[in-house]
């Protein structure tokens, strides 16, 4: 069975007026074990909806607002913040390469925080598929370290295909053993 990571941008697409036909399509067909939101998700979504309060659109922020409650109301398995995490999220932050991705608008009002490396560090620890509309953060951090997965749902495609479980040859790395060769790596430079 695979787990899917539902990236900030799929669950926001679901609550626009109009939703991408094929994200929703695919969202149905998830059955509620198999999916799950990182901490920062939250995070994410409930800032956007301030910014909005903060910026006079009241109408939308409350839409937004009632939509984010009723999907709480589902229950849905916030994956929270742990040690595992923070040592994957921070490793990944100090990757030169992956700036971009941790600080995208610096200086900019309001600011907007990069989430990408929390989320696919959430994945890298749970071996979940990440589940985004926008790929390229996504595409650019599995150049470093291996993503358990990377699906769009809007174009119905794999990124990087998920391994079945028990199948990965004994002699490869697994996701963790990947990230412990990293993190040495970044302690030597």
């Amino acid at each position: 069975m695979t787990l899917y990571l539902l990236d900030t941008n799929v669950l926001s697409n679901l609550s626009k007026p109009r939703p991408s036909p094929s994200v929703l399509a695919w969202c149905h067909r998830l059955r509620p074990r198999n999916w799950c939101i990182a901490q920062c998700t939250i995070i994410e979504i409930r800032r956007g909806i301030k910014i909005l309060y903060l910026k006079g659109e009241r109408g939308r922020a409350d839409a937004l607002n009632n939509w984010f409650d009723e999907l709480l109301a589902l229950r849905p398995r916030i994956i929270a913040l742990n040690d595992h995490i923070i040592d994957v999220f921070t490793d990944l932050s100090l990757i030169p390469e992956l700036q971009n991705v941790f600080a995208p608008s610096p200086g900019k009002y309001p600011a907007r925080v990069g989430r990408d490396l929390e989320i696919a560090a959430t994945a890298i620890v749970m071996n979940a598929s990440v589940v985004t509309l926008n790929v390229s953060d996504f595409l650019a951090i599995n150049n470093h370290v291996r993503l358990p997965g990377l699906f769009n749902p809007d174009t119905d495609q794999w990124l990087v295909r998920p391994r079945r479980r028990g199948t990965e040859p004994a002699e490869e790395e697994g996701h963790w053993d990947m990230h412990r060769r990293l993190s040495t790596k970044i302690i030597k430079q």
